[in-house]
């Protein structure tokens, strides 16, 4: 485990995501973004994160909901 990230369950083969090879778990997911929460980079990381029912691939999701506006 590397600042609580277990390695077991981070698979990044080619880097791009489209790899059946990669996988990362739901509980790796959030261990990395708790590790990177703590950086002093965490909040210009977190604006590049769309909102639902708001920006990018979600922006159609979620709408007339209470998670709309509020949920990256």
């Amino acid at each position: 485990s590397t600042r609580g990230v277990n390695r077991a369950d981070l698979r990044v083969l080619d880097g791009s995501g489209l790899s059946p090879q990669s996988k990362l778990t739901a509980e790796a997911m959030t261990a990395v973004l708790a590790a990177m929460s703590q950086e002093p980079t965490f909040a210009a990381f977190q604006l590049t994160i769309p909102v639902l029912g708001v920006s990018g691939t979600v922006k159609n999701l979620g709408k007339g909901t209470k998670a709309a506006g509020n949920v990256r």
